[in-house]
């Protein structure tokens, strides 16, 4: 999957860049975003100037990987706690449901240490940086956007 950010500053071995509004697919409001700002390092062989267009890149499968480990991993350390609650409290729900929550905490903490170790094979690579505009929306509802036109 690829999108493109504005470089807004350059620091060190740094850029910031900036996402635009929008990002989403055209066709759902539910993956709309807010303007936000992230940073990455520089790759050795480009030479990025403010008001740059980076074309950025993140694989789907990390993508998908790290969703997972984000959402999914926390549950999942809700249900041992929830049942081991309920034995330990004499089929008590409310306490048991108390100690699952336990579980999601510690799900949570255990996903922020997994981020931590694995956090640069999760950021977006950059493959190149452009003069122009930001461009934002799925590449599959442009490429049907533009297969659209062709056709008419």
């Amino acid at each position: 999957m690829t999108n493109s950010a504005k470089v807004i500053e350059i620091k060190d071995n740094l850029i910031t860049l900036q996402m635009a509004s929008g990002g989403g697919c055209s066709s759902s409001r539910m993956f709309k975003t807010r303007p936000h700002k992230f940073k990455l390092k520089i790759p050795k062989d480009k030479n990025p100037q403010i008001g740059d267009i980076a074309i950025i890149e993140i694989n789907p499968k990390k993508s998908v990987l790290s969703s997972f480990i984000l959402f999914i991993a926390p549950l999942i350390f809700f249900i041992p706690a929830y049942y081991i609650g309920l034995t330990l409290t004499n089929k008590s729900q409310e306490r048991s449901a108390l100690i699952g929550l336990i579980g999601i905490i510690i799900g949570s903490f255990i996903t922020l240490l997994i981020n931590k170790r694995f956090n640069n094979s999760f950021e977006p690579t950059i493959k190149e940086f452009t003069k122009g505009t930001i461009s934002s929306g799925c590449q599959a509802c442009k490429m049907n956007q533009d297969n659209s036109k062709k056709n008419q």
